[in-house]
C-alpha cells in the first residue's frame, strides 16, 4: 500500500492505479514474457552441444590384441526439418501474440472493474449523505409533533410516529455508513492506497449523447477486441501445430565436429572428425499419427471457440447498447421522480407545520424524497458504468474512454 499523497481521486486516475496493479493484469504479463521466450526458443532451434567423448575398444595387433583408445573434443547441433521447424515457430508466435491480446483484455477487465468499485463508492457515499440528511429532516419532524403536542394541537400518535421514523431513519443510517465504509475499502484495496484513507471521489462527468448504433457497435468490436484477436491467433497458433505434427514424420540430421585424439594400433593418433547423421522415423507406435489427431482436434477446439467468443461477443455488445439506452432513460425519469418527490415533501413539510395534512403525510413524502435522491443517484452511476461497458465492449481502450 502506498500513503495518499492527493486527497481527490478521479474515476480515470483510480483506472490508472488499479489495473497496473491487479493480479490478473500482472499473470497476464508474465504470460506474455514466458510466451515470447517460447518463441525466441522456437526460432532458435535445439542449441549447439559441446561434448567430449572417450572409447577404449579391441583391435587385432601383432602380436595379440591391443586396445584403442581415443578421446573427442567436439560440438554437435540436431536439425530438424524445416517444415518442422517453420511450423514451430509459426505457432510460437502465434501463441505469443495471443498471450499479449490477453494482456489487452486482462486490462480491459480490471479497468471495468475498477469502474464498477469506484462507482459503488460513489454511490455509497451519496446514500450516506441522503441518509443523514433523512435523519435530519425526521428529527424535526419529531421535534414539531412534540410541540405540537404540548400545544394540544396534535395528537400523541404523532409523537410515536414520528418518532418510530426517527429510529428508523437511524437504523437506515448506520447500515447505509456500513456500506460506505466497506465500498471505500473496496477502492482503496483496488488502487494501492492505505486503508481507510477515504479519498475524495469524483461524480464522472456523464459523455454528451453517446453511440448506441448496434450494428456500428458490434462492427467495431469485431475489428478491435482484443479478446477476438486473442482467439484468432490461437487458431493460427494451432493450424501451425497441424503443420508441426505432420512435419514429425520428416527426416533430421545430427551433425558433429571436434578433434581426436588417442592410440591406434599402439601409435598416436590426431585429427579431425565429422559426423552427419540422418534420423529418419518410423511410425510403428502410432505416436505421430496421434501427435497428428491431437493437433487436429486442438484446431477444431480453437476454431469452435473462437466462434462462441464471437457470438458471447456480439450478445455482448448488443446487451450494453440495450443497458445504455434503458440507462439514459432511467436518468431522464429517475430525475422527473426526484423533482416530483421534493415538491411533495416541500408541501407536506409545509401542509403539517400549518397543521394541514397528518404526520403520516409528512414522514411518507420525506421517507419518498430520500427514496427518490437513492434512485437518482444509482441511475446516474448506472449510465456511466452502461457507458464505459459498451465502449469497452467495441474494443475502446479504457484509457481512451471519453
Amino acid at each position: 500500500m502506498i500513503p495518499v499523497i492527493v486527497a481527490i481521486l478521479t474515476m480515470q486516475s483510480a483506472i490508472a492505479a488499479a489495473v497496473p496493479r491487479d493480479p490478473v493484469v500482472l499473470a497476464a504479463a508474465a504470460s506474455v514474457r514466458v510466451a515470447r521466450a517460447d518463441a525466441l526458443s522456437a526460432r532458435a532451434g535445439a542449441a549447439p552441444v559441446i561434448f567430449e567423448s572417450y572409447a577404449a575398444a579391441p583391435q587385432a595387433g601383432s602380436p595379440g590384441t591391443l586396445t584403442q583408445r581415443t578421446v573427442i573434443v567436439g560440438i554437435s547441433k540436431s536439425f530438424a526439418f524445416p517444415a518442422l521447424t517453420l511450423s514451430l515457430a509459426a505457432a510460437a508466435r502465434s501463441a505469443a501474440a495471443a498471450a499479449e491480446a490477453a494482456l489487452v483484455q486482462a486490462r480491459y477487465d480490471a479497468a471495468m472493474h475498477t469502474i464498477d468499485v469506484y462507482l459503488s463508492a460513489l454511490v455509497a457515499r451519496e446514500q450516506a449523505h441522503i441518509a443523514a440528511d433523512a435523519v435530519t429532516t425526521a428529527k424535526q419532524t419529531l421535534d414539531a409533533a412534540r410541540l405540537r403536542e404540548k400545544a394540544g394541537a396534535g395528537p400523541k400518535i404523532d409523537v410515536d410516529r414520528a418518532l418510530a421514523a426517527f429510529a428508523s431513519a437511524q437504523a437506515a443510517q448506520a447500515a447505509v455508513q456500513g456500506r460506505r465504509d466497506a465500498a471505500f475499502a473496496a477502492l482503496d484495496l483496488a488502487v494501492g492506497i492505505e486503508p481507510s484513507a477515504r479519498p475524495h471521489i469524483t461524480e464522472p462527468v456523464a459523455p454528451a449523447a453517446p453511440k448506441t448504433d448496434a450494428p456500428a457497435a458490434l462492427a467495431a468490436a469485431l475489428r478491435a477486441r482484443p479478446d477476438l484477436r486473442a482467439a484468432e491467433e490461437l487458431v493460427r497458433a494451432a493450424r501451425a501445430g497441424v503443420s508441426a505434427a505432420y512435419a514429425s514424420y520428416a527426416p533430421s540430421l545430427d551433425l558433429s565436429a571436434g578433434r581426436q585424439r588417442g592410440l591406434d594400433a599402439g601409435s598416436p593418433i590426431s585429427g579431425g572428425t565429422v559426423s552427419l547423421t540422418l534420423n529418419l522415423p518410423l511410425d510403428t507406435s502410432g505416436a505421430i499419427r496421434a501427435k497428428v489427431e491431437r493437433a487436429r482436434g486442438a484446431l477444431s477446439f480453437t476454431q469452435a471457440q473462437r466462434e462462441s467468443l464471437a457470438r458471447a461477443v456480439a450478445l455482448q455488445v448488443e446487451t450494453a447498447v440495450a443497458q445504455l439506452r434503458a440507462a439514459k432513460a432511467g436518468v431522464t425519469a429517475s430525475a422527473r421522480a426526484e423533482r416530483a418527490a421534493l415538491a411533495a415533501s416541500n408541501a407536506a413539510a409545509l401542509g403539517y407545520s400549518n397543521g394541514a395534512v397528518s404526520a403520516v403525510d409528512a414522514i411518507i413524502a420525506q421517507s419518498q424524497y430520500a427514496a427518490a435522491r437513492g434512485a437518482l443517484a444509482a441511475a446516474r452511476a448506472g449510465a456511466v458504468r452502461a457507458f464505459y461497458a459498451l465502449r469497452m465492449a467495441e474494443g475502446v481502450e479504457p484509457y481512451a474512454v471519453r
